[in-house]
């Protein structure tokens, strides 16, 4: 007769069967810690998640509050252009007075429906709609954050804020104010 492989003698002694029987016990606790070891892995990428997310998060804030003031400036702004809509000369006094004041600016402006800029903190009157408000080809007016390298409205990078304003006869314009991007990573 031949014998099986559990038919030797090592098989049917007492140390055999203890180990069986420690490996039959121990083994709950070897899955448990294996299913621990992948919860815990799966948590720290959890985490690290979030903490990319709050430094992301972080790193927007000095932008994203940037563009609030900008556009409540531009806000502002709108009625003293109403005031002034008929003394460009005055307007563009009151708009250089305005950004020498805040310190945050390199131009402010207003920009006519016609899209010529009438009034503006560097006294200049330009076509500027081709520049910056149509570079996306959407329809006017709306709310609009462009980055310009260089141009009519300065010599500098600017983050360009133009908020559309309404009177009774309806669309009266934009203000439009440029951020220089070295004053936004300053603010960082």
């Amino acid at each position: 007769m031949t014998g099986g492989f559990l038919d030797g003698d090592i098989f049917r002694g007492l140390a055999f069967r203890i180990l069986l029987f420690l490996t039959l016990a121990l083994l709950p606790f070897g899955l448990i810690s294996v299913f621990q070891t992948r919860e815990i892995a799966r948590q720290a990428n959890f985490n690290s998640e979030l903490s990319l997310l709050a430094l992301t998060n972080e790193a927007v804030n000095a932008e994203r509050s940037i563009l609030q003031e900008g556009f409540g400036a531009a806000e502002a702004l709108s009625a003293v252009a109403q005031i002034y809509s008929g003394d460009p000369v005055g307007c563009s006094r009151f708009l250089a007075a305005y950004k020498r004041a805040s310190g945050l600016y390199a131009f402010v402006g207003y920009l006519a429906p016609d899209g010529v800029m009438r009034c503006s903190s560097e006294g200049l009157q330009t076509d500027v709609v081709a520049d910056f408000l149509e570079q996306d080809g959407t329809a006017l007016p709306r709310r609009l954050v462009t980055a310009m390298d260089s141009g009519p409205l300065a010599d500098q990078p600017l983050l360009v804020i133009s908020q559309p304003f309404y009177t009774t006869g309806g669309f009266a314009g934009y203000m439009v104010l440029g951020v220089p991007r070295v004053g936004i990573l300053t603010r960082m």
